[in-house]
């Protein structure tokens, strides 16, 4: 009988889980921009969309967030090293 792995799978990098969330939702676009949807189907397709859009918009956010820390780190370091480094 085989094993099965009780770890989780691992989860997508943040490129690839905004790339596949845009993708989502440009398709909802296209379905709700091309009509012939009742008004209940319509809602819930905006409503998915929304979701979509926040969860993009949060993606970004901890990019933004991440290259910041970074950027404060070589300023950090930067700032360091003038002030640690001899003087000739």
């Amino acid at each position: 009988m085989p094993v099965r792995s009780t770890s989780p799978s691992p989860e997508p990098a943040p490129a690839d889980r905004f790339e596949e969330t845009l993708g989502e939702l440009q398709e909802v676009v296209e379905r709700l921009e091309s009509g012939g949807l009742g008004l209940e189907a319509s809602l819930a397709l905006f409503e998915r969309g929304v979701g979509l859009a926040r969860r993009c918009r949060t993606i970004v956010d901890e990019a933004e967030q991440r290259v910041l820390t970074l950027t404060a780190e070589d300023d950090a370091d930067t700032h360091l090293d003038a002030t640690t480094s001899p003087a000739f």
